[in-house]
């Protein structure tokens, strides 16, 4: 064997050498990896399955070897499969190779799932092998599901509140906008994006106050609330409370301000209004209650003069009575009478005195509820006369008159005693 034989025969060994340690390195990384790693023929036919696609499809090594590929692929999918590998073939173009992109496999046991896959193409001089890295992403797909539900709910939430919501970054510039402030201010998100709210949502009147109240705001306790009027888009002004809230980063910065505002222009106003009438309402009860003072005040000056014509009326009766009817009376007692003519006079006389005496004043005054009538009889019987006298002195009958007695004797309280109507009339004298 010449030397130029033996180096070649060398040097083929050394690559063979490389190669095979080289594959067993790729082999030993393989079989650790979680991935799944695959490979195949030019065929389609699987001629590597490492542990990671056995987990991630169900298939021992002893069953998909020499397998088609496409057994890995739901039906509706592996007819595309077979013509994208034998168009690869014919023009040794693939748009996949060397790319990541997703895909649908299917298990062992017919289950369908989301996977992950990396797609490269060895060439030998004698063959072609495909290589496909595949990762089972059903946890990240799920997590984006439910993060993308999140997110619906959230966005939903905020579109459909009606309170005011405005996004800043740390810097106070508007990075997102609600329904709800669209509508209120008339500003769109495009008006707004990425500029600082106090130069478009501020009077300049508060601009100041509102822009150190923001450089301030990282000293503060969130939710900070305060009330201000926005400013919108045709120049009006809104009165809002409003509550702001930080979002901090890792760092324990300030990201972002979610600033949330409730409309309370119309409440102020109706607590203005009802202040007013609150104070209009006072000013009439007070008003009011000087009136009644001063009527009261009146009607006292008139009871009292009241007061004083009665008792001016008393004495002048009592002065009439006394001094022209009395002398009459007494007069007229000299004349010779005879007996009924004398008990008329007598009679006269009495009723005359008890005008003039308390008695009669109390009769009608305290026990208001005695007729004339039983006021008479009852001045009758206190002078000691019978039921007959009344009668013949009235011209009533006598069963008139014990009527009267019994009315009497029941409105003073003597229903059904045994006191003397008699001496209980001259008691209240």
């Amino acid at each position: 064997m010449t030397n130029h034989m033996k180096s070649s025969k060398q040097l083929s060994n050394k690559k063979a050498q490389s190669l095979q340690a080289a594959l067993e390195r790729f082999r030993a990384v393989a079989e650790t990896t979680p991935d799944g790693i695959i490979e195949t023929d030019r065929a389609g036919n699987i001629i590597y399955w490492n542990r990671g696609a056995e987990k991630i499809y169900g298939y021992r090594e002893d069953e998909i070897l020499g397998k088609q590929i496409e057994l890995l692929l739901p039906e509706r999918f592996r007819q595309a499969s077979a013509q994208k590998r034998e168009s690869f073939f014919e023009t040794g173009f693939s748009s996949s190779e060397g790319k990541t992109f997703e895909a649908t496999g299917i298990k062992k046991d017919g289950r369908e799932f989301p996977v992950e896959i990396s797609f490269a193409v060895w060439k030998g001089e004698d063959s072609s092998l495909f290589s496909a890295v595949v990762r089972d992403i059903t946890n990240r797909k799920k997590a984006e599901e439910a993060l993308r539900t999140e997110k619906n709910f959230i966005a939903a939430i905020l579109e459909t509140t009606a309170a005011l919501i405005f996004v800043t970054d740390a810097q106070g510039r508007i990075m997102n906008v609600n329904a709800a402030f669209e509508k209120i201010s008339g500003f769109s998100i495009e008006d707004l994006a990425g500029k600082y709210f106090w130069e478009h949502l501020i009077s300049s009147d508060d601009r100041k106050k509102a822009l150190e109240s923001f450089k301030n705001f990282h000293k503060r306790e969130t939710p900070l609330q305060h009330e201000n009027y926005l400013l919108t888009k045709d120049g009006r002004q809104r009165l809002l409370a409003w509550s702001n809230t930080a979002l901090l980063n890792e760092q324990g910065a300030i990201a972002n301000v979610i600033c949330t505002g409730i409309d309370i222009t119309e409440r102020k106003e109706m607590e203005v209004s009802l202040q007013k009438a609150h104070d209009e309402l006072e000013k009439k009860v007070e008003e009011r209650t000087d009136n009644l003072r001063e009527a009261n005040a009146a009607l006292k000056v008139l009871l009292k003069q009241r007061d004083e014509d009665r008792q001016e009326l008393e004495e002048n009766l009592l002065s009439n009575v006394k001094e022209l009817l009395m002398p009459l009376l007494k007069k007229i007692r000299t004349e010779s009478l005879h007996s009924r003519q004398r008990l008329c006079l007598e009679l006269v006389e009495t009723n005359l005195n008890e005008i003039i005496s308390p008695f009669s004043r109390k009769l009608s005054s305290k026990y208001l509820n005695l007729t004339p009538k039983e006021i008479q009889v009852a001045n009758l019987i206190r002078d000691g006369k019978t039921t007959k006298e009344i009668a013949e002195f009235l011209k009533v009958s006598e069963p008139v008159i014990s009527f009267h007695r019994k009315n009497i004797r029941d409105k003073l309280g003597l229903k059904n005693k045994k006191a003397n109507l008699n001496t209980h009339l001259q008691s209240l004298s």
